[in-house]
């Protein structure tokens, strides 16, 4: 897929989810470029370059979503993320969206109804604000 939909950055130390969301945005026409933690998040982020949305684990090694969303908004300050959280990751969704995401995601609930939908919206919401 060329990406015509924009470039989704896909951060989580879990590698079925990571390839799960991975194979659903590229079957939907988004680049999808992703990695297994926060510091391979961050150096992507950078070395990619054009990131439209960023879709990151909370609780990763190196680096976690928290640290991850304030490395990147030193660099940019508008691009997107939505976070996928555990259960028990209520306090720290909150804690990113007053960081400046976008949304988050459990984990448990049916991420194939919710996923895109959310990504299209985000994006839509995103290119509107950019232009």
């Amino acid at each position: 897929m060329s990406g015509q939909k924009g470039k989704v950055l896909v951060a989580d130390d879990n590698d079925s989810i990571r390839e799960m969301l991975s194979m659903l945005l590229e079957m939907d026409g988004y680049e999808v470029h992703t990695a297994e933690n926060g510091a391979v998040a961050l150096n992507k982020f950078n070395s990619v370059g054009n990131i439209d949305l960023i879709v990151s684990d909370m609780n990763m090694p190196e680096l976690n979503g928290l640290e991850l969303i304030s490395e990147v908004r030193k660099l940019d300050d508008k691009v997107p993320f939505i976070f996928l959280t555990g259960e028990g990751d209520v306090y720290l969704a909150s804690e990113a969206i007053s960081r400046g995401a976008e949304d988050y995601i459990k984990k448990n609930e049916n991420i194939h109804e919710i996923f895109l939908p959310m990504v299209a919206k985000i994006l839509d919401q995103y290119r509107s604000k950019k232009a």
